[in-house]
């Protein structure tokens, strides 16, 4: 499942393979300390998660997924320590194989920028302005807005953008909330704006989009 794609599972279809969602909190562990989630770059929102795997490797991979479910499918979360050892066992799997040279060369700039998209990930609806991610990453605007265009070719406004505009998708596609709603849950109180802004990025209203996803 490629990022930046919206997609909602119907009961009754049909697929194939494994989807595995888990939170940061799961691997850290009661013990653990959160320096260890770098050892799995392509977890990052910065990462390159899509890659082949080798044939000698696809079917430890499998076994892994599939003990995974098995384990979750009859116990829940009530034994976190064993669901954390297989998915251990399965990144670890996958950083052997991880394309290394899919990552760009690490600097100053690529630190700042790669700060500012997870930050801007996990709080696009409460940190709005540029000038709120830039004091909580302790820089001024202007250096952060520089050093992101440089890295990415997109300004710290479009990144913001475009993440509220995801998450708008999702709400507008898996609800039935009005768009007055939509707009508040991103962090939006003026449904007018967001309007704006939603057909700015997508070349529709929200609710020309939520009518086209409702008949796909």
């Amino acid at each position: 499942m490629r990022a930046g794609q919206v997609y909602s599972f119907q009961p009754g279809q049909q697929y194939t393979g494994y989807f595995c969602h888990f939170h940061d909190e799961l691997l850290i562990g009661p013990l653990g300390s959160a320096d260890s989630l770098t050892a799995f770059p392509f977890l990052r929102v910065w990462g390159a998660p899509l890659f082949v795997l080798p044939a000698q490797t696809t079917g430890f991979v499998e076994a892994l997924l599939h003990r995974l479910l098995v384990e979750f499918q009859a116990h829940g979360q009530q034994r976190p320590d064993l669901l954390r050892a297989y998915l251990l066992a399965l990144l670890h799997e996958l950083l052997h194989i991880f394309p290394v040279d899919a990552l760009p060369a690490p600097s100053p700039a690529l630190a700042l920028t790669n700060r500012f998209k997870r930050l801007v990930a996990t709080n696009f609806s409460s940190l709005p302005q540029v000038r709120d991610y830039a004091d909580q990453l302790h820089v001024t605007p202007k250096h952060l807005t520089k050093t992101v265009r440089m890295v990415t070719g997109k300004t710290p406004t479009r990144w913001i953008e475009e993440t509220l505009v995801l998450e708008a998708k999702v709400l507008l596609s898996q609800s039935s909330w009005p768009v007055s709603e939509v707009a508040a849950a991103v962090g939006l109180a003026d449904a007018s704006y967001f309007s704006r802004l939603f057909k700015k990025h997508t070349g529709m209203s929200p609710l020309a989009y939520r009518q086209r996803v409702g008949k796909s």
